[in-house]
């Protein structure tokens, strides 16, 4: 120890990675995510941790890492089992139809039909076209924007092998199953 330099000083680099240790062993991985971030005026958190997430459901970025697996095995039922349709359906009744979707919210059938129609409509996408991440070498997640309690937009932008870049925006909602991907924000 050097003289006139208490024991509890450290840098601040070994405290802020003591104060995630005992974090991570305490709080859900997504306040993780939301302490551990710079916010800024428009409502876009900057993440500081872009690319190191298990791939699993229980963070939206490792959700987005299962589906884009799923992709390159192109087992479409795979590729399903990544998605929540009726979170997506919920989503879509709130935020995307106005005062008739939120009067809408309330009624489970609705909610199931509405969910129904989005499951059949992706799986016929897939077996027409399923999206191709062969190339992708790195995913990175810079940023998110929270919605509510259930719903984030999340920022990814993909490396590809030849060195080009594409940035996307995913709305990502935490149901019953975990984190999923409900689509591009467009």
């Amino acid at each position: 120890m050097r003289i006139g330099v208490p024991e509890y000083r450290r840098n601040s680099t070994t405290l802020k990675h003591e104060i995630i240790g005992l974090m991570r062993r305490i709080i859900p991985p997504l306040l993780i995510i939301l302490l551990i971030v710079t916010c800024n005026e428009s409502g876009w958190v900057i993440l500081e941790n872009k690319s190191d997430f298990e791939k699993n459901f229980d963070t939206p970025q490792g959700t987005v890492l299962c589906l884009e697996d799923a992709y390159r095995s192109k087992d479409i039922e795979r590729i399903v089992s990544c998605k929540d349709f009726r979170l997506e359906a919920k989503y879509m009744l709130k935020y995307e139809m106005g005062s008739v979707g939120e009067d809408l919210m309330s009624d489970e059938e609705m909610i199931d039909l509405q969910a129904e129609v989005l499951a059949l409509a992706f799986k016929g996408e897939m077996e027409v076209s399923i999206p191709n991440f062969d190339n992708v070498v790195k995913s990175e997640f810079p940023r998110m924007k929270v919605i509510d309690e259930q719903f984030i937009i999340l920022e990814e932008v993909c490396t590809y092998d030849d060195g080009g870049q594409s940035k996307q925006l995913l709305i990502v909602g935490n149901g019953d199953s975990g984190w999923r991907v409900m689509f591009p924000k467009e």
